[in-house]
């Protein structure tokens, strides 16, 4: 199956890419795509960025990274454990505030 990754703001810097195909098995999860994703294009569980850290996962479970399946918060769904079928867009946003 084949699976589109978007990263947006500074998740993009970190991945390397703003948007790229992945072909995965056909029973792969958010999480394995996640693994995926920090093994080999540099996404990390926790950084610092003016003086903040940011823990995009923790114990298994998201902490300041917003994942969207074709627009829908995973939250709202399995949560990591959400599967993955063909032809998805999963979107990565890092936590983001404004004022």
């Amino acid at each position: 199956m084949e699976v589109t990754v978007k990263g947006f703001l500074f998740i993009r810097d970190m991945l390397g890419f703003q948007e790229k195909v992945f072909t995965l098995k056909d029973d792969s999860t958010v999480e394995d795509l996640l693994t995926i994703l920090a093994n080999n294009y540099g996404l990390k569980e926790k950084f610092v960025m003016k003086g903040h850290t940011f823990t995009l996962l923790q114990d298994g479970q998201l902490k300041d990274l917003i994942v969207l399946i074709d627009g829908k918060n995973i939250k709202r769904l399995s949560g990591l454990s959400t599967t993955l079928v063909d032809g998805l867009t999963v979107a990565l946003f890092p936590p983001v505030a404004g004022g």
